[in-house]
């Protein structure tokens, strides 16, 4: 990886870091929504929903399609929502102190640490 990949993943967590925008991706994770459905879902107000719908529309998250006289949203890409929740997943366990910092799990060789990251352990 790169230093445009480090920037670009910063930029992407920066984007999904919002708890409203997260909630409004999981109401579009498998179905298109209308804003209307959405403020449902969520309990938020229109201008927060379109706000943020606006946002992550602009960045490529969500896309928005015509169906009649209604603006469906989904998820642009299939794959983003696994990687969300495992994201999540791992947040929860740092919350939670479950999960260790990598140098307390070093089995001797400074490799190892590198080699577990990487394979995403």
């Amino acid at each position: 990886m790169n230093d445009s990949d480090y920037v670009a993943y910063a930029a992407l967590f920066r984007l999904l870091s919002d708890v409203n925008r997260l909630r409004i991706l999981y109401t579009v994770k498998e179905d298109a929504q209308s804003v209307s459905r959405i403020m449902e879902l969520t309990n938020l107000p229109q201008t927060l929903v379109s706000y943020h719908l606006r946002v992550l529309r602009e960045n490529g998250i969500v896309q928005a399609e015509r169906d009649g006289p209604f603006i469906l949203y989904r998820i642009a890409a299939a794959t983003l929502w696994p990687w969300i929740t495992q994201t999540s997943a791992f947040t929860s366990e740092i919350q939670q102190g479950e999960c260790r910092h990598p140098q307390k799990r070093r089995r001797g060789n400074r490799g190892y640490v590198w080699d577990e990251l990487s394979r995403g352990e």
